[in-house]
């Protein structure tokens, strides 16, 4: 088993700070890769996704030559997370709102899991021999309208007011809480892991087909950040590209 992967976070057409933070470390058939997006305001949105790659650092340092089961390792990874979101919640002035999105994934040999919260976003392409090959969208979007009922949904008013609001994030909430999804990864399998400074001006499940085909990986990016700057899209943006073959 081979991990290949290559990574961008860029400021975009938006002035100031970026806040998007990424990470990526790999030993082996072992890495983790995560994008995070701050959605504080100023310095803040960078001071929470700094926040929550330091402890992903800081897990990696010591686990990477872990020998506990993955079930094990996966837990101590989400009350890093968990750790972290505190963090970005103690430092915050009680009348202020600072947090970040977490899209994080894991793999160790063939096991892999996926933890997120927010809208940061997770794809995945699988090469099926033979079939049709399809780029399926990993995570569920932690918007208001994900989580609400079709009643409050039908309520225009609230529509309009919530559509598109973060109901979990890192550090916006005294309690943190993340989805998971775990996996066994059979063939060969590209992942794609980017904010939503990408994914809502680029077509990302296309770019991910060019991808599996090409398998160039910092080609691929250079391609996403073309279009993205074209777009005129006003947002930071990040992406990780992450290829394992078997």
């Amino acid at each position: 088993m081979k991990i290949r992967y290559a990574g961008l976070t860029d400021p975009g057409m938006r002035e100031g700070i970026n806040q998007d933070a990424l990470e990526m470390f790999c030993q082996d058939a072992k890495g983790l890769f995560l994008v995070a997006d701050g959605i504080g305001g100023c310095e803040d949105g960078a001071r929470a996704s700094r926040t929550v790659a330091d402890f992903c650092r800081q897990w990696w340092e010591k686990n990477k030559d872990s020998e506990l089961s993955f079930e094990e390792q996966l837990e101590s990874l989400k009350l890093s997370l968990e750790q972290s979101s505190r963090k970005i919640w103690m430092e915050t002035e009680k009348n202020q709102r600072c947090g970040s999105t977490v899209t994080a994934l894991f793999i160790n040999r063939k096991q892999y899991a996926l933890l997120w919260a927010g809208d940061s976003r997770c794809y995945k392409l699988e090469n099926r021999w033979g079939r049709r090959e399809k780029v399926l969208q990993m995570t569920r979007d932690d918007t208001w309208e994900n989580w609400v009922s079709e009643d409050e949904m039908a309520d225009a008013g609230k529509a309009r007011e919530n559509k598109g609001k973060l109901v979990r994030a890192a550090g916006v909430f005294p309690e943190f809480s993340c989805a998971i999804q775990q996996g066994v990864i059979e063939r060969t399998t590209l992942f794609g892991l980017c904010t939503d400074g990408i994914y809502k001006y680029v077509n990302f499940e296309q770019k991910m087909m060019e991808c599996g085909k090409k398998k160039r990986l910092r080609e691929s990016l250079w391609s996403i950040k073309e279009e993205v700057y074209k777009k005129n899209a006003p947002d930071n943006f990040s992406c990780i590209l992450i290829q394992i073959a078997l």
